[in-house]
């Protein structure tokens, strides 16, 4: 089961790869085409592969804010409390046997 999803998870990151991959390169190949006016299909699909480009990016700041955060909040609170859990024998997991 968990190499089940482990698969779907290496594949759901290679799709976004791939998308953010072919999304530049597409741009960066149709960039001096012969627009043809208003609706140029052209046009269009460069400004679909810019969307995404732009949400993919937001995405990416918005969950390493996260993690960023999550981390500071964390140190924060061992930084400030100060007091470490002084170990015990159930947390050693030491057996008693008489």
């Amino acid at each position: 089961m968990k190499s089940n999803k482990r698969i779907f998870i290496t594949l759901l990151c290679m799709a976004v790869l791939f998308a953010m991959a072919f999304s530049a390169f597409y741009i960066v190949a149709e960039s001096g085409h012969d627009c043809t006016g208003e609706h140029c299909a052209i046009c269009h699909q460069i400004e679909l592969c810019e969307n995404l480009l732009r949400s993919l990016a937001l995405a990416v700041n918005i969950v390493g804010a996260c993690v960023v955060g999550k981390f500071l909040c964390g140190y924060c609170r061992t930084k400030r409390n100060g007091i470490t859990a002084a170990p015990t024998l159930v947390a050693l997991r030491v057996k008693l046997s008489d």
